[in-house]
């Protein structure tokens, strides 16, 4: 709930205390974990990327996992690993307004205007509209 309220800092306890309790098994509380961290600034993006790392070696490929690293990679300026991730990610989450702003970020530090500007343009469209638009 403290990650949707937008207060990581206050999860990233609450999620560590639970990650102990499951001795790093559970890839929900790991991936969260991740998130948690790389938002709040808490610890080092290093350790977002361990767990995230961790996270994926129990479910490969899952679009979450990946689209969190991805955004540790972002965090860390890794622009190309950010990509490549967040584009895996995009194959099953092609609405994803996060997904598309990393993508955004990373293409535009890596002067890419094209790709830039496309996931722009995706993130208006995905963007709610306030009720006076």
């Amino acid at each position: 709930h403290a990650i949707v309220m937008k207060r990581c800092d206050k999860a990233v306890p609450w999620l560590e205390q639970a990650n102990a309790m499951t001795r790093g098994s559970n890839p929900m509380i790991l991936n969260n974990l991740a998130t948690a961290i790389v938002r709040s600034g808490a610890r080092s993006p290093e350790d977002a990327l361990a767990l995230a790392n961790q996270t994926l070696k129990l479910i490969p490929d899952h679009p979450d996992a990946l689209s969190t690293r991805g955004e540790v990679y972002v965090a860390m300026k890794r622009w190309n690993d950010a990509v490549a991730d967040l584009t895996e990610a995009l194959k099953l989450r092609k609405d994803s307004l996060l997904v598309h702003q990393l993508l955004a970020t990373a293409y535009q530090e890596l002067s890419d205007p094209k790709m830039q500007e496309l996931h722009l343009k995706r993130v208006e469209e995905l963007s709610p509209r306030s009720p006076s638009d």
